[in-house]
């Protein structure tokens, strides 16, 4: 590869490209890999040779040259298709493989998952990186398994949501069951206490003592009242019975 200087036309070319972006990415794309990776073009520069004399980084240059040769050994549909490529290939291998196994979880487009889900990707690549030393593997090879792992754990904490509702509910009901009971156990105590003590003559303090007990008995009733109903109260402004 030389590190001949560029025709000037290919430079100005480059510019002219470059400012309708929009219109001529392909043409741009292909001449960038022309001027960098196509071999049988024996006056090709580096990258770095190539961006520095049009003004631009080599991970710019050799993203679009890169992109445009993947793109042009599988084409995919028109100018978007391109400029998936590039992106990919200006992310790189490794990141690319995450944010495409994100994008397909998500169900959504690669471009989509790189910029909306970018911390998932990170912890992903992350996770398959760390896998990927400890199992001597690759990160790609990692990647899935990675994805994999996650969607257990998140159905995992689905599922145990799910059982905490379950439980609370079932918790719920036990407890609406005992309050039920404890209430009708209430009602047959009373009444069993009115049988007792009905015609009895009792003395004027027996009278007192369980006057002051029924009066306690009122005020246990009224507190009962209102934890029922939810509503909660100073002692001093109990509801009067």
């Amino acid at each position: 590869m030389s590190t001949n200087a560029l025709p000037p036309e290919v430079v100005e070319r480059d510019h002219e490209l470059e400012t309708q972006v929009g219109k001529t990415t392909e043409a741009l794309a292909d001449q960038r890999w022309h001027w960098t990776l196509d071999e049988s073009n024996p006056d090709r520069v580096s990258f770095s040779e190539y961006g520095r004399q049009v003004g631009r980084s080599h991970k710019t240059i050799g993203a679009m040259a890169r992109g445009y040769a993947s793109w042009t050994a599988a084409p995919r549909a028109g100018t978007a298709g391109l400029t998936e490529c590039i992106e990919r290939a200006r992310q790189g291998v490794e990141r690319s493989a995450a944010i495409d196994a994100v994008a397909k979880d998500q169900g959504i487009a690669y471009a989509g998952a790189r910029k909306i889900h970018a911390p998932i990707v990170a912890e992903v690549l992350e996770a398959a990186r760390e896998k990927a030393e400890a199992n001597d593997t690759s990160v790609e090879h990692e990647i899935p398994i990675v994805m994999h792992e996650r969607k257990v754990k998140e159905q995992e904490a689905a599922n145990w949501v799910e059982r905490q509702k379950v439980q609370a509910k079932g918790d719920t009901v036990d407890l609406e069951l005992q309050a039920k009971q404890l209430i009708g156990d209430a009602h047959r105590k009373i009444d069993e206490y009115m049988r007792v003590i009905d015609g009895v003559e009792f003395s004027e303090q027996t009278r007192g003592w369980l006057s002051a007990d029924l009066d306690r008995l009122r005020e246990k009733i009224v507190d009962a009242a209102v934890l029922t109903s939810g509503v909660t109260f100073d002692a001093l402004d109990r509801p009067a019975l």
